[in-house]
């Protein structure tokens, strides 16, 4: 009975550390791709589009395709053509919003990262002056990991647009977006080599002239549908959304949803005092394939 005693803590402790190495192998056998020269093509969808807690007048679920390459030292490009099922827009355009950029991203260390990029939208619909509104985009996110009990990122992007006489209203947008997050994984579970289940808290905050154009419509005689652009200084509390995200992960296919609630703040351009809005959920999910080489010893 002594023996069995003596065993018992010893077997349980070799079953761990059996365990443990495992799932550093598929740590190392995931984040070896991540950091290889790789392409990888992802395709989400979700039930309605939003920007920063403000819907973008755009009617039904929509859609994208994601096709990037990433080279081995953090540098990355892709193009991303955008399918919405609004019948309105799609008459006229199936691709309306084509955003193509490139960046870099960095490990500095185990626990911080940065990423910076630029990018620009081809806008295949409205006329000629919309089409050109906030249509480049700069964004420097960055994330790190405190005392492996959260996660905590910064994203700020910075929406302009070429300066031109004929367009009426402000030709800039920026966010700041604050989110906290926490990673529960499960390895060998599902099928999968690595489950996570990611909830996260997340606000921004920032200007909404953006989503005050595309929500201000009207249609010329041709029928074709042109926003407005609008004239908005406001730069505050946006939103508040949380939200779950729920992925399944092998080396080459990441499957994942996500569902979110969604709490607008201050949509009121004339009363401006931080007001709560009437909550939304959005449900988005996706595939993503990688396809990737080994980076040369």
């Amino acid at each position: 009975m002594k023996l069995k005693n003596l065993l018992l803590p010893f077997c349980l402790l070799v079953c761990h550390q059996l365990f443990a190495q495992n799932e550093n192998d598929i740590e190392d056998q995931l984040d070896q791709i991540e950091h290889s020269s790789h392409v990888t093509i992802q395709i989400d969808a979700a039930n309605k589009l939003f920007y920063t807690g403000r819907p973008l007048g755009i009617q039904g679920a929509v859609s994208t395709t994601e096709f990037a390459y990433t080279h081995h030292t953090g540098l990355y490009t892709y193009i991303t053509p955008n399918v919405w099922t609004d019948k309105a827009i799609l008459k006229r355009t199936l691709f309306p919003d084509i955003e193509t950029g490139f960046g870099f991203k960095k490990d500095l260390n185990d626990i911080f990262y940065f990423d910076v990029s630029y990018s620009h939208d081809f806008i295949t619909y409205g006329n000629a002056n919309f089409r050109r509104a906030f249509s480049n985009g700069l964004s420097l996110e960055t994330e790190t990991n405190v005392r492996d009990i959260v996660d905590v990122g910064v994203n700020f992007y910075f929406l302009f647009s070429k300066k031109n006489k004929n367009m009426s209203g402000q030709q800039r947008a920026s966010d700041l977006n604050i989110y906290f997050s926490k990673e529960i994984a499960f390895y060998n579970l599902l099928g999968a080599k690595k489950c996570m289940i990611t909830p996260m808290l997340a606000t921004n905050l920032g200007s909404d002239n953006l989503a005050i154009t595309r929500n201000n419509t009207v249609k010329e005689t041709t029928g074709i549908i042109i926003p407005k652009t609008v004239y908005d200084k406001f730069w505050g509390l946006l939103d508040v959304e949380i939200s779950t995200n729920f992925e399944w992960r092998n080396p080459h296919v990441a499957l994942n949803v996500m569902p979110t609630l969604i709490t607008p703040f201050n949509q009121d351009m004339n009363n401006r005092h931080n007001q709560k809005g009437h909550s939304s959920f959005l449900i988005s999910g996706g595939i993503k394939f990688y396809l990737f080489k080994k980076t040369k010893a």
